[in-house]
């Protein structure tokens, strides 16, 4: 940018324009020529002889210009994890505290506080943390702002009508855009999450709709333009307004040929790794780690790395209490809530494992919001029970045993 253009300032090797398919791996490797580590920018997006860094500006904008500013230099990648981990450890307790208040009846502070710090590490924010590197800065900011939205979008409901309120609605708005300029697959999760919300609150009849107008707009009108802007930015760099890059990505194989399918090896392969595949275990420290080897394919090839399924984390087993009777079922905008915290979680997963493939840090894209619903539902069913004995202790046991492996994960 300081040098007045998109593209990033790497060399290129000319050869690589002469290729057929030049997102095609093995083309790319065929002869010594135009061998692949002549050209060692792996995972950058190459288009018309140039290459084009296909993760957001979101990090750039929030954390390494005012940065610059302040101190003339450009801050290490474990700087900038520190700083969105910290915002992601301070943004959770604010989103469970007004979901708490706005879904809950009261709740036993020790339990809520042991459960608060399981959902921080069953998120996989301290593993996201310690991996730093341009992969996971993107994951990181994600979350960050996913959280942030949350926050604001759900406390400006809460208000009562005026100008703060739709102050609020337009930071929710501004959140919602730097979360798309982060990861905007992470963006869907969070969209569907909040839907309900707005439009129970569309749907209401003691409010007058000029009131509602207002709200909408104020949300509405900073997610068009810094959605304009996206647009704008995308089609300058790749000549369309909806194309990040990622369909010019260079790297292991040719990525458009993934494809959203759905059939019955696709959905039992998404199901098993992004739900059910456990961690590998062993007698040496950490004793925990993700799976590294593929267990079976789907018919052609995938990416696949070092994986594990969402329920390797004792806590989201606490997802299954939302079928419990303890559950309070009447109060429509949660029931609908919770409902698409579990959907909106479901559809990007499943993005993520047609269009990406398999590996632990895509997983990052559901454990924050499928966590809070986890810890939401687990802090109710503690706060009515009565006689059962066996209860407290299983939750605080899962609640250990979150923290211990989401621990053993960092290293």
């Amino acid at each position: 940018f300081q040098k007045g253009h998109l593209f990033l300032d790497l060399e290129t090797d000319p050869r690589l324009n002469t290729l057929h398919n030049v997102y095609d791996y093995s083309e790319r490797i065929h002869g010594s020529d135009t061998a692949d580590w002549k050209q060692p920018y792996w995972d950058r997006a190459f288009y018309n002889g140039h290459y084009y860094s296909y993760f957001g500006v979101g990090p750039i904008l929030t954390v390494y210009v005012p940065y610059y500013v302040l101190t003339g230099a450009l801050p290490g990648d474990a700087v900038v994890s520190m700083v969105y981990s910290v915002l992601c450890a301070l943004l959770l307790l604010g989103v469970l505290e007004e979901l708490r208040t706005k879904f809950l009846p009261r709740v036993h502070l020790l339990f809520y506080a042991i459960g608060y710090i399981a959902l921080f590490f069953a998120s996989l924010v301290p593993l996201v943390m310690v991996s730093s590197c341009f992969y996971y800065i993107a994951v990181n900011a994600a979350m960050a702002f996913a959280l942030l939205f949350f926050l604001l979008f759900f406390h400006a409901f809460s208000m009562k009508q005026g100008i703060g309120r739709r102050l609020c609605a337009a930071a929710a708005g501004l959140a919602f855009v730097l979360l798309v300029l982060c990861r905007p697959n992470a963006a869907i999760a969070v969209m569907c999450a909040a839907a309900p919300t707005a439009v129970l609150y569309l749907l209401e009849k003691e409010t007058p709709w000029k009131y509602k107008l207002a709200d909408l707009a104020a949300f509405v009108i900073p997610v068009a333009i810094g959605g304009g802007l996206i647009c704008v930015y995308n089609a300058a760099r790749f000549g369309s307004p909806t194309e990040f890059g990622t369909s010019y990505q260079l790297t292991v194989s040719d990525i458009t040929r993934n494809t959203l399918r759905i059939d019955p090896s696709r959905l039992v392969a998404f199901v098993y790794y992004y739900l059910l595949q456990p961690l590998d275990t062993g007698l040496i420290f950490p004793f925990f780690s993700a799976h590294a080897e593929g267990l079976f394919t789907i018919g052609n090839y995938m990416y696949h790395t070092c994986s594990m399924g969402l329920f390797a984390i004792p806590m989201f087993l606490c997802l299954l209490l939302l079928v419990h009777p303890s559950i309070q079922q009447k109060n429509l905008s949660k029931r609908l809530t919770y409902l698409f915290f579990i959907l909106g979680a479901l559809l990007v997963a499943f993005l993520d494992f047609s269009l990406g493939g398999i590996f632990v840090r895509y997983l990052c894209d559901i454990t924050l919001p499928l966590g809070i619903l986890a810890l939401l539902l687990a802090l109710e069913y503690e706060a009515r029970l009565t006689e059962n004995r066996f209860g407290r202790p299983i939750l605080l046991c899962i609640f250990v045993c979150s923290i211990f492996i989401g621990s053993m994960l960092i290293f």
